[in-house]
């Protein structure tokens, strides 16, 4: 065969696999069921949740939720957490998934699901073991590889993922019910909601609880030899109420990334209706607040290693005259 035959050939074809069909029967549900139509993609997808069983179709908020728990293990443990295995077998099925005609992931979930966030985190975390010359906890070759296609693939859409959050925050994202306040020209009140009502008494009174949590005990107790003082309380949570591991999560790193896109988003609100000394103001005070909690927790890490150090002494201590009063007990009989 010519050679310039052989690579028309392949072209012809891969055009011909991916136009689309000219049937109007098919829904996005038909659509959607051909693309998780393969076992082993479907198997994997279901396996960690992320699929309706009854419709296999994606769930984007689950997709996010599981997002955040492997981008938050990345960052406490260097690792892609519990279900390391799951996720490593996903991500391999996805890049398989990539050669079909219509791939299980749309640009869409990605965006939602912050799933180019998530591939940037396991590459930065990735590199950085790599560059201390230590064997590497985590495979980076599938999020690479992953990465790389669906960047062929979406283009520029890809590369300004953040450039579309940053104008969506305040059209559909978390600023949609508040507006920059650009009356006042003293202090820092920025934000302002768009409409607001006073509760009447009986909403007050039908729909707000003045407390979520019920004390049940609490107690109160001094060591007079640390001068230590030790305080118990038991809550019980109120039915419906959030699991306090669940709150302890937050900020969760979706919600990070909204939030260095609202700080961007305020600096050029400041300087666009306020000037650039403002700006220049705001800046400072930005950098000042990121100094002062740098500080405050160095101030907490060294008071809880201090508070261990202290529990060891008196820990050993204790220990070293238990000893002695066993070794001069016998002595004195």
């Amino acid at each position: 065969m010519p050679r310039r035959l052989r690579w028309i050939i392949p072209a012809v074809r891969f055009a011909t696999d991916s136009r689309p069909s000219n049937k109007t029967s098919d829904s996005d549900s038909d659509l959607e069921e051909k693309r998780l139509g393969q076992p082993d993609l479907y198997s994997a997808l279901l396996s960690i949740g992320l699929l309706d069983s009854r419709n296999k179709r994606l769930d984007d908020a689950k997709l996010l939720e599981l997002s955040d728990d492997i981008r938050s293990h990345l960052v406490q443990d260097a690792s892609l957490g519990p279900r390391a295995g799951v996720v490593k077998r996903a991500l391999r099925e996805l890049v398989r998934d990539e050669s079909s005609a219509i791939p299980a992931i749309g640009f869409a979930t990605i965006q939602n699901a912050r799933l180019d966030k998530l591939l940037s985190d396991i590459l930065t975390l990735g590199h950085q073991q790599a560059s201390s010359h230590l064997r590497p906890r985590i495979d980076t070759d599938m999020a690479e590889r992953l990465q790389r296609l669906w960047m062929a693939r979406f283009r520029e859409k890809y590369f300004n993922l953040d450039q579309t959050r940053h104008q969506n925050l305040s059209n559909t994202g978390t600023l949609k019910d508040v507006v920059f306040n650009n009356i006042t020209s003293d202090g820092w009140e920025l934000w302002q909601a768009k409409e607001c009502r006073t509760l009447s008494e009986l909403e007050w009174n039908l729909q707000f609880k003045p407390g979520q949590y019920v004390i049940r005990r609490y107690s109160q107790k001094q060591n007079l030899q640390t001068r230590l003082h030790r305080t118990i309380v038991t809550l019980e949570r109120i039915s419906g109420q959030p699991n306090i591991v669940d709150l302890a999560k937050v900020p969760r790193p979706s919600q990070m990334d909204d939030w260095v896109l609202f700080e961007k988003l305020e600096g050029e609100m400041i300087r666009q209706h306020r000037g650039e000394q403002s700006f220049l103001d705001w800046k400072l005070m930005k950098a000042q607040e990121r100094m002062e909690q740098r500080q405050w927790r160095r101030a907490l890490e060294v008071g809880a290693a201090l508070t261990t150090a202290r529990h060891a002494r008196y820990s050993y201590g204790m220990r070293d005259l238990v000893l002695k009063e066993d070794i001069q007990e016998p002595l004195n009989h």
